[in-house]
Formats: structure tokens, C-alpha cells, sequence
């Protein structure tokens, strides 16, 4: 099963709290998590779960990697 995780990029830390919970929540029963890897919810989610339970989809290449993480 896949989940996306979507959300706004201003988010406040309560926000950024639920998103990591429910990404962690989701990996727990064995779900993939998928990101558009946007600067705020998105991110946040991504450093909440294990890198190989995550896909993040870019439309631009990161300063710090290429294409599909």
C-alpha cells in the first residue's frame, strides 16, 4: 500500500508533530510513504521515516541529489 503525504509549506510545529506521527504511523503497518519533497509538511515527513520506506518525486534535481530520491 502507498500513502502520499501532502501539506502546507508554512506549516506550524503542531502540524509538522501530526504529519511525522502519521507517516511513522503509516510505515509501522508497512505502507510506502510518497513525497513531492516540498520545502515544509513534505520534507518534515520524509525525516520522520526510514529513507527505504519513502519515494519523493521531484520536478528539479536537489542541490544535494538527482531526480527520484
Amino acid at each position: 500500500m502507498i500513502v502520499t503525504i501532502v501539506g502546507s509549506r508554512r506549516a506550524d510545529q503542531l502540524a509538522l508533530n501530526r504529519i511525522a506521527a502519521t507517516a511513522r504511523w503509516f510505515e509501522n503497518l508497512g505502507w510506502r510513504i510518497r513525497s513531492g519533497g516540498a520545502t515544509g509538511c513534505d520534507t518534515y515527513a520524509e525525516t520522520a521515516v526510514k529513507p527505504t520506506t519513502i519515494d519523493v518525486y521531484l520536478i528539479e534535481p536537489r542541490r544535494y541529489g538527482t531526480g527520484i530520491v
